[in-house]
């Protein structure tokens, strides 16, 4: 079994929450489907999920975002320092 986060009750109740907002999938009339993305998606031990969320506690391991795409977005917009 996966160990599981701090956060994680948290973010299961988001999750939920959102794919109820979300509404109805057109096909089968369910939910989007909630739960860890490598249980969802393809079982993987130490895939993204895990380092992405883990690179998110340290600066040292993130870089800052420079969006470019479509005329790109201030700067300001990347930092989610408030959380």
């Amino acid at each position: 079994k996966d160990s599981l986060s701090p956060d994680d009750e948290g973010q299961r109740v988001l999750t939920k929450g959102l794919a109820k907002y979300a509404g109805h999938l057109r096909s089968g009339g369910k939910y989007y489907p909630t739960g860890v993305s490598n249980n969802i998606l393809y079982p993987v031990r130490g895939g993204f999920e895990d380092w992405a969320y883990a690179g998110s506690w340290l600066s040292s391991l993130t870089t800052e975002c420079k969006p470019s795409t479509y005329g790109g977005y201030p700067a300001s917009k990347t930092k989610y320092d408030d959380a």
